[in-house]
C-alpha cells in the first residue's frame, strides 16, 4: 500500500515538474519571439500575439506572453497591459493581474493603464489585481475610484486647449502701462544695481 502512494505521489510530482518546465519553455519561448521587438513596439508586438491566439488558447498565451514581455521589459509591464487590454479587453483583468503578480511595484499603473484601455472592465481589472497584490489594495481603490463602469478614464485626465490667452483675467479690462503709471520706482532710480 505504502509502495502505491510513493508511486502515486512520484507521479503527481513528476507531472507538476513537468507542467512547470513546459510553462517555462513557452514564456522562453515567446521571449525569443519578443526580443525581436524593440522596447517601443514590445507592447504592440505582445497585443498582437495575444490577438492572434486561438479562442480555446487565449487565456493561457495571454499569461505567457504577459510573463516573456514583463520579463524582457518590467517597466514596459504598463505599457504592454495597456495594449493587450485595447486589443483583447476580455482577458484586461488576466493581463493586468499576471503582469502586477509580476511586478507589484507597478501594480496601480498596471490597473490604470488596463482600466483605460478597457474601460467596460475596471471593476474586474480591480478585483484580479487586488487578487495578485492584497497588500495594495487601498491604493490601488484610490487609483481606480476615479474610473467609472461607463468607462470615462480619469476626472484628473488634462482638459481640452480653451479658446484665449493664458495666464489672463478676462474679468478685468486690460490696460496700458507706461513708465509714469507703472508703480513705484525703488530709491537709486530703476538701474539701481551697479555691476
Amino acid at each position: 500500500m505504502k509502495q502505491i502512494a510513493i508511486l502515486t505521489l512520484g507521479v503527481f510530482c513528476l507531472s507538476a515538474l513537468t507542467s512547470v518546465a513546459k510553462d517555462n519553455a513557452q514564456v522562453a519561448s515567446m521571449k525569443q519571439t519578443l526580443a525581436s521587438a524593440s522596447a517601443i513596439e514590445l507592447p504592440a508586438k505582445a497585443a498582437s500575439l495575444v490577438k492572434s491566439a486561438k479562442a480555446s488558447d487565449l487565456k493561457a498565451t495571454t499569461v505567457t506572453v504577459v510573463k516573456a514581455a514583463v520579463g524582457l521589459n518590467p517597466s514596459a509591464a504598463p505599457a504592454v497591459v495597456g495594449a493587450i487590454s485595447h486589443s483583447v479587453p476580455e482577458v484586461a483583468s488576466l493581463a493586468a493581474s499576471t503582469a502586477a503578480a509580476e511586478q507589484p511595484t507597478l501594480a496601480t499603473a498596471i490597473a490604470k493603464a488596463a482600466a483605460a484601455a478597457a474601460p467596460g472592465k475596471s471593476r474586474e481589472i480591480l478585483a484580479a489585481v487586488s487578487a495578485a497584490t492584497p497588500d495594495q489594495k487601498l491604493a490601488l481603490e484610490k487609483a481606480l475610484s476615479t474610473y467609472t463602469i461607463a468607462g470615462n478614464t480619469s476626472a484628473d485626465a488634462p482638459k481640452a486647449p480653451t479658446v484665449g490667452a493664458p495666464f489672463l483675467n478676462t474679468t478685468v479690462t486690460p490696460t496700458t502701462l507706461t513708465p509714469a503709471t507703472s508703480g513705484e520706482v525703488p530709491t537709486g532710480g530703476r538701474d539701481y544695481a551697479k555691476p
